[in-house]
């Protein structure tokens, strides 16, 4: 739309007047495709824009466009700035739909490097020294290995804990007016500007939008470029963690090392690249798993907690039949390690790749008697007596873990809650169920970068976009009775964010029992003035009812925390104001809040009622 303003009001008027000025649009996505038609009727350019539905590489000159194009534009990005596939993509334009020496928006693209020194970024790859200083019995890290890929992580929560090793550099530059190579290899030379342990690489680009380079969009970090620091969610930096121990660096040492891309990624190679030892004899079925997955299981905290939990259930005198119905291979290892006298049998429905043989394997023996861990590769509801022996299960545990939802709300895991309820056939009277209850916690906050980031679209550019709120989620200044969803969100990476209530319990899911729909409404009180965006929602979960401590998910302040929350954003933010009277009931700053677990669907619906807070025109607000 913009182009097509441009076009209108910029170009001198042609000598023929019969030229051709048009423009091509075209998206293979179909439901973004049938938006994209309503945004261009609400516009008044229907007529003025052809919209094809098509991927580029499908267009053809003298079909779907009469001639080849003067200008390109696109922006099909990532945090990697490859991965949405531009190369592909401008190498087949400029062969195919372009005239020689069009116009390419964006002209160039550079990525940039920079080697850095971060305990936190380090307990996110590297279990195996981890675990070699905890000491407390339990091994996980041949279970898993960090996956060897570009991460994309908010490093501006970091900076704090961030030690830069060398100053940037330049990894590979892009000249996108021209045919993009496929392949490509930089080799880099970089000194250090202090000692230390380069721990990682974090990357990112800067675009020239035009030919100039005068107008520049970057993803650098906050100590790069200062003047850049409002905080975005749809691109990153990317974090490359450094192979084996970390790269032990003297001040002033150069150091070498190549950088390499293909059509959709990029990585880096060390030319005195060694084995560690905790992937020296790494197998193709150890699965890859996510930073913050790794950063859990060196926890001290959870893993104290759970192996707590696990001496609390099992004895070695007795005889047990545990099943694990997530996808947990820790806790499956747990419960070997705590009993040899226990049957485990896993479910490890995301884990497809790994069975009975592979899960032996991994541990080795050390834990486990021969056939005493198997997989089985049914669903819970699938599952008989046969399946277990014969016996009745008087263990059941979880996390709860699934990999398939490691990006959805956190109460998706009270799928664990249902398939509970399905196995009661199953199940011994006085059977053990880990955990055996979880608390629904919320906090309600000041999260201005992340309300701001999911405000509702109005006139972008002069051009009205509010029909694609509801498609892309949006919150913020919706129209009633618009009502935003719940997200999910790692707070930490979310800006800045405070909290303006303590944590408060909204309700509970009594595991141990079947399923059900669960009501509740609370009342709370603000305890810091401030403008409040929105409640933040998780659950905790409590593993045994004799130990105190819980698997806490909740936010941190800016600490990292290896699970997302939801998050709700309310239409409006609210102001509130700290109460003063020592006396909490007598506080006119609260609110209620009404929430709702339907347990066939597995939706949580929250309403929040600040009863007492007046708009400035007077009006009650009802978020």
């Amino acid at each position: 739309m913009m182009a097509s303003r441009a076009l209108q009001q910029c170009l001198v008027p042609l000598s023929n007047p019969e030229s051709d000025q048009s423009i091509i649009a075209c998206e293979g996505f179909l439901p973004m495709y049938l938006l994209a038609k309503k945004v261009l009727h609400l516009n008044g350019l229907s007529s003025a824009i052809k919209l094809v539905h098509k991927r580029s590489e499908d267009l053809k000159v003298g079909i779907d466009m009469d001639a080849p194009a003067d200008v390109l534009v696109t922006e099909i990005l990532d945090s990697t700035l490859l991965g949405e596939g531009i190369i592909p993509t401008l190498q087949h334009a400029h062969k195919n739909l372009l005239k020689p020496n069009a116009l390419v928006v964006p002209c160039r693209a550079k990525i940039f490097g920079q080697l850095v020194q971060c305990n936190e970024l380090w307990r996110m790859r590297d279990l195996f020294h981890t675990e070699s200083q905890l000491k407390d019995g339990l091994v996980l890290h041949p279970l898993a290995t960090c996956q060897n890929m570009q991460h994309t992580i908010h490093v501006n929560a970091l900076a704090d804990s961030i030690e830069v090793i060398t100053e940037p550099f330049k990894v590979f530059n892009f000249d996108f007016s021209k045919i993009p190579p496929s392949e490509g290899k930089s080799d880099i030379f970089v000194k250090a500007i202090k000692s230390g342990v380069a721990h990682a690489i974090i990357s990112w680009w800067v675009l020239e939008l035009d030919q100039e380079g005068t107008e520049v969009y970057t993803t650098a970090p906050k100590w790069v470029e200062p003047h850049y620091e409002s905080w975005h969610d749809h691109w990153k930096p990317c974090v490359w963690f450094v192979p084996t121990e970390g790269l032990r660096i003297a001040n002033d040492e150069s150091i070498q090392f190549s950088a390499l891309h293909d059509q959709i990624s990029f990585k880096y190679v060390f030319d005195k690249e060694k084995k560690s030892v905790e992937t020296a004899d790494l197998k193709s079925w150890v699965p890859l798993m996510r930073p913050e997955r790794i950063g859990l299981l060196g926890s001290s905290k959870w893993r104290s907690t759970v192996l707590d939990s696990m001496k609390k259930i099992f004895h070695q005198e007795s005889t047990y039949t545990c099943l694990v119905v997530d996808d947990s291979l820790p806790l499956t290892i747990a419960a070997a390690a705590m009993s040899t006298s226990a049957s485990v049998f896993s479910i490890l429905s995301g884990l497809q790749e790994i069975d009975s043989t592979c899960l032996q394997n991994m541990v080795n023996g050390s834990y486990s008697k021969p056939g005493q861990l198997r997989v089985i590769r049914k669903r819970c509801n699938e599952l008989t007596l046969d399946d277990i022996d014969g016996r009745k299960v008087n263990v059941l545990l979880g996390e709860p873990y699934y990999i398939a939802y490691q990006d959805m709300l956190p109460w998706r895991n009270l799928r664990f809650w249902r398939e509970r309820t399905s196995l009661a056939s199953l199940l011994d009277e006085k059977a053990i169920i880990v955990p055996y209850r979880g608390i629904l916690c919320g906090m309600a906050m000041t999260m201005h970068d992340l309300w701001k980031s999911r405000q509702a679209l109005k006139f972008v550019q002069g051009f009205n976009h509010s029909v694609v709120n509801k498609v892309f989620g949006a919150c913020g200044d919706l129209p009633v009775p618009l009502e935003g969803p719940i997200l999910p969100y790692s707070l930490w990476q979310c800006g800045e964010t405070q909290a303006l209530t303590e944590a408060f319990h909204i309700m509970s899911f009594e595991l141990s029992k079947p399923i059900e729909t669960v009501r509740a409404s609370v009342k709370v009180h603000i305890s810091s003035s401030g403008l409040c965006h929105g409640i933040v929602l998780w659950i905790d979960w409590v593993l045994h009812p004799d130990i105190e401590e819980r698997i806490l998910t909740g936010p941190k302040g800016h600490q990292p925390t290896y699970w997302k929350q939801g998050v709700k954003l309310f239409r409006n933010p609210v102001p509130v104001e700290a109460f003063q009277s020592k006396d909490r009931l007598c506080n006119s700053n609260t609110f209620d809040l009404d929430a709702v677990f339907d347990s066939e669907t597995g939706d949580l619906q929250i309403k929040v009622d600040f009863l007492n807070q007046v708009h400035p025109t007077g009006d009650t607000l009802v978020s």
